[in-house]
């Protein structure tokens, strides 16, 4: 449980998910601080949610916390979707896409520990094709040479989860 004053890398991640949601005023850069505005934001966050309002991050504000944040930035990561995008992206394609497809990657893989790949920036190559082949085994798809769109939103999925 955090109440003000207490400091915590919790702390944090708490703060991190509170500036993740739409809806809550919470704007400040997380200090680790669990201060005043802090407070207010977590109580405005429970008032809004339906639980008691004591400002107090108990677990279950916690944990509401961190999934309203989460899906509230995986919904603005569908807004965003590259509007230019022509799927499939395939061997030889480069781009935008392809050089976030590329980051995505790097992290995905590294977080499992399957493979070294720091991404090729914005080209679609061989190195390329094998993390995608790998991500998609990891995601139950078939491997293929090519990104559809279910796939890019799986592995954007998946990128969001490891890194909120």
């Amino acid at each position: 449980m955090y109440s003000t004053d207490k400091r915590a890398d919790a702390v944090r991640e708490l703060q991190r998910n509170l500036g993740l949601i739409e809806d809550n005023s919470f704007s400040t850069v997380p200090s680790g601080v669990y201060d005043t505005e802090t407070e207010l934001a977590v109580n405005e966050f429970q008032r809004n949610s339906g639980l008691a309002a004591t400002g107090i991050a108990d677990y279950p504000t916690f944990e509401a916390i961190y999934r309203c944040g989460i899906e509230d930035e995986k919904e603005r990561m569908r807004r965003k979707k590259y509007k230019s995008t022509s799927f499939p992206i395939t061997v030889g394609d480069g781009g935008v896409a392809v050089y976030n497809l590329n980051v995505m990657l790097a992290d995905i893989l590294s977080f499992y520990g399957l493979y070294f790949f720091n991404g090729t920036g914005s080209f679609f190559d061989k190195r390329t094709e094998e993390a995608v082949n790998i991500a998609a085994r990891i995601f139950g798809y078939e491997p293929t040479r090519e990104v559809n769109s279910g796939l890019y939103e799986r592995i954007e999925l998946e990128y969001l989860s490891i890194n909120v």
